[in-house]
């Protein structure tokens, strides 16, 4: 995880830093090309000077995209306010800087929040229209130019604060899916190494007592019974297991959940069939994971709680959502009540909605049961 935030950080300060480099080289070229431009306020030296300087100063800044705190909103005024400057003392009227206004709105779309980037893109926005309307010369020449330009600047100014904010969600989530599996994984580990040993250790106990008591005694029912409890103890652990470590990555979904229903069978006995059209499933990577959980999760409470002989998995795609439906012919349950106060269903439950999916169920007492769930294909 930490090697990702790393190179995350890595991207973002050469992205933003070739960007600055480069609206600064188009100012430094457009100055050389036309030093004599009309409008300046201050020597196109000083101009240049200055640019370089507070660019120097932007790319040593060891600034990282999850720090939003005061200072960085300074740091972010600041930025405008000098963006601002060396587009108005520049003269305005085809200032080679207007493209270093950009710099600021490229910058919070990469390492603030969508509000956040919005703000500082409509401030860009309102001092460069309010410094053309100010600032240029009344020739009816250079008005119908700035009407002309200003399209195709407003157009940079949302392409400035759309492209890298998408990439910036994008990479958030990634961020976000890679500590929450590594945050499983650790937890799977810990079950493991800690709570599995003890129950391990516990039922060699017991079995070393029951050894040594007579089997009439009412001692040794009691020891099998203690006995039988933490080999369900030991179940639900190696469950809890599977289920914080995840499923392999890179392999794909249908594979993933054969798998599981196969294993499931040779376990329980219970027959698993999975019906479906589809020859591959694609979906994001959390939204995968999280989908093959909850059936994961379905599968075992049919084969814990149902007293079933088959369980159906059916697929199928409806335009941007994938419907899953775990049916099985167990003696069901009173649907009404117990979804809202079984554990199990419960979290199958809140797993969907965190995916802006929906989980239904569907059973009543000797007819089965059945789960449907819709997730959408893309985050």
């Amino acid at each position: 995880m930490k090697q990702f935030a790393e190179l995350f950080f890595d991207k973002q300060w050469l992205a933003l830093s070739g960007f600055r480099l480069l609206a600064l080289l188009v100012a430094i070229v457009q100055i050389q090309v036309i030093p004599d431009q009309p409008g300046y306020f201050v020597p196109a030296s000083g101009l240049i000077v200055a640019a370089a300087l507070y660019t120097g100063l932007k790319l040593m800044q060891p600034w990282k995209w999850h720090d939003t705190g005061r200072a960085n909103t300074g740091l972010f005024a600041l930025d405008v306010f000098v963006s601002a400057a060396l587009y108005i003392l520049s003269g305005v009227n085809e200032s080679p800087f207007l493209m270093y206004t950009l710099t600021p709105v490229a910058s919070s779309a990469l390492l603030l929040p969508g509000r956040a980037t919005l703000a500082v893109a409509m401030a860009t926005g309102a001092y460069v229209m309010a410094a053309l309307a100010r600032f240029s010369p009344g020739s009816l020449a250079s008005v119908e130019n700035a009407i002309h330009d200003l399209p195709i600047y407003l157009t940079a100014l949302g392409a400035a604060a759309t492209l890298p904010y998408l990439f910036n969600a994008y990479s958030r989530r990634r961020f976000h899916s890679t500590t929450v599996l590594a945050e499983r994984r650790r937890l799977s580990h810990e079950i493991h190494d800690e709570l599995c040993q003890v129950i391990y250790g516990l039922r060699w106990q017991v079995q070393d007592l029951r050894s040594k008591v007579d089997a009439s005694q009412p001692a040794a029912r009691n020891l099998a019974e203690i006995d039988r409890l933490l080999g369900e103890v030991e179940q639900e652990a190696r469950g809890s297991i599977e289920l914080l470590r995840g499923f392999n990555t890179g392999r794909p979904f249908l594979s993933q959940l054969e798998d599981y229903m196969r294993q499931l069978e040779k376990d329980t006995g219970i027959h698993c069939r999975l019906e479906t059209e589809i020859q591959e499933v694609s979906l994001d990577r959390m939204i995968e994971i999280e989908t093959l959980h909850i059936c994961q999760e379905a599968l075992r409470n049919a084969a814990k709680h149902s007293g079933a002989r088959h369980v159906a998995v059916k697929l199928k795609q409806a335009g941007r959502y994938l419907q899953i439906t775990i049916a099985d012919d167990g003696r069901g349950f009173d649907a009404a009540t117990q979804a809202d106060r079984g554990r199990g269903l419960r979290v199958m439950k809140e797993r969907a909605e965190s995916l802006w999916g929906r989980l239904l169920v569907v059973s009543a007492p000797g007819t089965g049961a059945e789960i449907r769930l819709e997730v959408p294909r893309k985050g």
